[in-house]
């Protein structure tokens, strides 16, 4: 004991019993003295090491008492055995039922844990699977977009190139037809200067040959210079010419403002008049 004050050490209890009987538990372990070695209480004791409490009789029973177990000798009061037997059970039973609550609070601790962790995954889950489908949202209406654009731009590009074909192809069109009526101008001034030479016998022979032809001065109606299907049925304003159809005064009116001019005088057309020519 001097020992054990020296080395500041602590007693655990210590039990006096009869003839000079001691049993000591400290934090270096248990002693006990005038029990002897070879009896069923010296094996115990050793065989336990941690003991709580020991009890010796002076008829040589005993008690053992540690942590959640205890044992007794043979010769033991049945009253005390029952009661000892009794508190380690109830003990057990209490110690069981703690063990499980505390096993069912961690679980509960755990599945609720479990459960944050599952709504906060969903959630980034969610989130990320959010700005996923925005990306591809916005990548394929940016793609829908561009082939908008690129579809106008080609329509356009198309559209520009139709035009310069088209107005081509009027304006040489138009020359041919300007070289033509030309030509034919010349042709009918020609023949009408033949006919002024000629006597009028001749040239009532010429109108009895020629019954039912007409013979058009440069200022009579026709047809149409361009498409020489439909009548003329416009003049153009300021040159005068009666020369146009009602289609291709529309085609001409789509044309650049360089493109538009008179196909005979190739004079500037600032507009036109219709001529509704009386029937007969």
């Amino acid at each position: 004991m001097k020992r054990i004050y020296a080395s500041k050490k602590g007693f655990n209890f210590i039990r006096l019993f009869h003839d000079n009987i001691y049993f000591i538990s400290d934090d270096e372990g248990t002693e006990w003295k005038g029990i002897p070695i070879d009896c069923a209480c010296s094996k115990e004791l050793k065989k336990l090491g941690n003991v709580d409490d020991f009890a010796y009789a002076g008829d040589g029973s005993w008690v053992i008492i540690s942590p959640n177990h205890h044992v007794l000798s043979t010769g033991v009061d049945n009253d005390l055995s029952g009661h000892i037997t009794k508190f380690y059970n109830d003990q057990r039973k209490r110690n069981s039922k703690r063990t499980l609550e505390i096993q069912e609070h961690h679980a509960g601790i755990r599945r609720q844990q479990q459960a944050i962790e599952r709504v906060e995954r969903e959630a980034a889950e969610r989130v990320e699977r959010e700005a996923l489908e925005r990306v591809e949202r916005e990548e394929m209406e940016r793609v829908e977009r561009e082939a908008v654009l690129r579809a106008e731009r080609l329509s356009r590009e198309m559209n520009n190139e139709l035009v310069s074909i088209l107005e081509v192809r009027i304006i040489e069109e138009l020359k041919d037809i300007t070289e033509q009526e030309i030509r034919l101008q010349k042709r009918k001034r020609s023949l009408h200067d033949s006919i002024e030479k000629i006597s009028s016998e001749s040239r009532a022979r010429i109108d009895s040959e020629t019954t039912g032809t007409i013979v058009t001065t440069p200022t009579a109606a026709a047809d149409c210079v361009i498409c020489h299907t439909a009548p003329s049925s416009r003049a153009i304003v300021p040159c005068g010419h009666h020369c146009l159809c009602d289609d291709c005064v529309v085609t001409l009116a789509a044309l650049s403002p360089e493109a538009r001019i008179c196909p005979l005088c190739r004079g500037e057309i600032q507009s036109t008049l219709k001529i509704y020519s009386s029937s007969r």
